[in-house]
This record gives structure tokens, sequence and C-alpha cells, in this order.
């Protein structure tokens, strides 16, 4: 029994499944959790909650078509972080394959021979 779930347990998770866990537990969790909110104020410039200000409001619980609309509605969300992250990654990418980053590291490394060892502290 305890080799079966090693074997289980060493797959790799398949990041769409995690995504989709998570997805159906915030939707079950809008069907259980109350809804509420504080009352807030803008106090120089800060906006701030109002302490005893709680109240429930009306439930909007999702429904089971929600799920496969809010990953759609995610991603356009978060398009300007996605391309960002695409972008920087891409352009470590390029410095890796042309070795700018393996050369740059050699270069640190000869010049504080050169120096002493006291380059590694300001860096």
């Amino acid at each position: 029994m305890l080799s079966k779930i090693k074997l289980f347990f060493n797959k790799p998770l398949n990041p769409i499944l995690v995504l989709l866990t998570v997805v159906v537990i915030a939707v079950i969790a809008t069907h259980i959790v109350s809804p509420g909110l504080f009352d807030r104020v803008v106090e120089n410039g800060r906006t701030i909650v109002v302490p005893g200000s709680y109240r429930s409001v009306e439930p909007t619980p999702l429904s089971f078509f929600d799920i496969f609309k809010s990953i759609p509605y995610g991603i356009e969300g978060a398009a300007a972080m996605i391309f960002m992250i695409l972008l920087i990654g891409g352009s470590i990418e390029v410095f890796v394959k042309t070795g700018a980053i393996d050369q740059g590291i050699v270069k640190i490394l000869k010049l504080s021979n050169k120096i002493g060892g006291n380059l590694f502290c300001l860096l």
C-alpha cells in the first residue's frame, strides 16, 4: 500500500488540474461563505476601514458554467503581467543562449582576482 502512495506522489502534477481544482474550490466557497463588507473612509489620502462597520450583503453564488468563464477572464485581467513575464523570460533566455551571462560571471571572477576578494562584498 505504501509503495502505491509513493508512486502516486512521484508523478508531476498537471498545472491545468491544479488550476481547475482551485477554481472549483473557489466556486464551492461562494455557496458556503457568507459575503460581507466594511465601510471605508478616506483620511489623509488613505482609505481606512471603519472598525465595527461589518455588514452582510446579498450572496451571489457562482454557477457551474462560471467555472469555465473564470479562466479566460483571469487571463484577460492579468494580460499585462503575463506579457511582462514572457518578455523578461525571453530576454533572459537570449542572454543564456548567447553566453552573455556566463561571460559576465567569468569577467567578474577575473576582475575579483586582480582586485582582491573584497569585490563580492560590494555585489
